[in-house]
């Protein structure tokens, strides 16, 4: 995985290569002003940014909206001596958010999942409708709605796809651990979420609703929100 760190701490700098124990490609930037003297080189391809919140230059929170300007979707992990930036990093979507010093299983479990979410990525379902085929990265689904006997699929990037089946089909090929039936006619990506509103969820400011028979998704949501905030 290519990782970047940007900490103006040495000492935690180096607890965090030596977690890592030389394992991935890490780029390293002791303030956010060096990483934005050559800013388009750090935001490509990336799997993982740690960014320190307390930097005399800028803070982590600030260098990370600027991130978020040009990638709405890369882990971000935010590293500090308090909690008092919890809001703010949740509004960025924070991947994890972690007090110092870090534990090494803390930092493990983030690795690991990061992993996961990168062999996730790389996994595609193929759909066919009509003669077109395409094929479809699982973790940019949002959410899959059916109409009538065709299922269509909407994408983090605005598009829709579609093809004729029923959604049971679906749930047995869909990762069952982001993956979740909200309604007879519904099915959403629990990590894709942005919001939930009542008895609805929201993805890019579409509505996914959550019928009575499928509530428990609803803790299933806020179980997934405690494990990203940590």
């Amino acid at each position: 995985m290519k990782i970047v760190i940007c900490d103006d701490s040495k000492l935690d700098i180096d607890l965090i290569l030596k977690y890592l124990n030389k394992q991935h490609d890490v780029s390293i930037f002791y303030s956010a002003e060096e990483f934005i003297a050559d800013f388009e080189n750090n935001i490509s391809n990336v799997d993982l940014y740690i960014l320190d919140i307390y930097m005399k230059d800028m803070t982590g929170i600030s260098l990370a909206m600027k991130i978020r300007e040009y990638d709405t979707d890369v882990p971000i992990c935010f590293t500090s001596t308090s909690s008092d930036f919890y809001r703010e990093a949740y509004d960025l979507y924070a991947f994890q958010y972690f007090i110092k010093p870090i534990k090494e299983n803390e930092f493990t479990q983030l690795i690991n999942k990061v992993v996961d979410r990168v062999k996730e990525s790389e996994k595609k379902i193929n759909l066919t409708y009509k003669g077109k085929y395409v094929k479809v990265s699982m973790d940019q689904i949002l959410y899959l709605e059916s109409q009538g006997h065709t299922v269509y699929f909407y994408l983090k990037n605005g598009k829709v796809e579609k093809e004729i089946g029923q959604l049971d089909k679906y749930m047995k090929v869909l990762n069952p651990k982001k993956f979740f039936r909200t309604h007879q006619s519904y099915i959403v990506n629990i990590y894709n979420v942005d919001e939930l509103v009542k008895n609805s969820f929201i993805c890019e400011g579409n509505i996914v609703p959550i019928s009575r028979k499928f509530i428990d998704v609803k803790d299933t949501y806020r179980k997934v929100l405690f494990e990203i905030m940590g």
